[in-house]
């Protein structure tokens, strides 16, 4: 499971409380990049991916989206997102 947050000039960092944070699920990680679903369309082309850590707390990565495409017959979209910069620790 992973955390994917939209920040706003509101509220610019991201959080597990922010109300933007929404769950998502991994099918690829590595150190420069995400593959993850989520039931959500994402309308914006930067998120914030939060990894979670052993201590409950959460890594978040600034990430750009490079694809999405919706799962056909299902209710899911498939992001993939390459990381541009980590965020401070949340």
């Amino acid at each position: 499971p992973l955390l994917v947050c939209i920040v706003t000039p509101e509220e610019p960092v991201p959080s597990a409380d922010h109300v933007n944070s929404l769950p998502a699920w991994s099918i690829d990680f590595s150190g420069g990049g995400a593959g993850f679903i989520m039931p959500q369309k994402l309308d914006v082309q930067v998120v914030h991916v939060g990894i979670p850590l052993a201590n409950g707390r959460h890594r978040w990565m600034q990430a750009k989206i490079v694809r999405c495409k919706e799962i056909p017959g299902e209710d899911f979209w498939e992001y993939g997102v390459v990381f541009e910069t980590a965020a401070p620790p949340g």
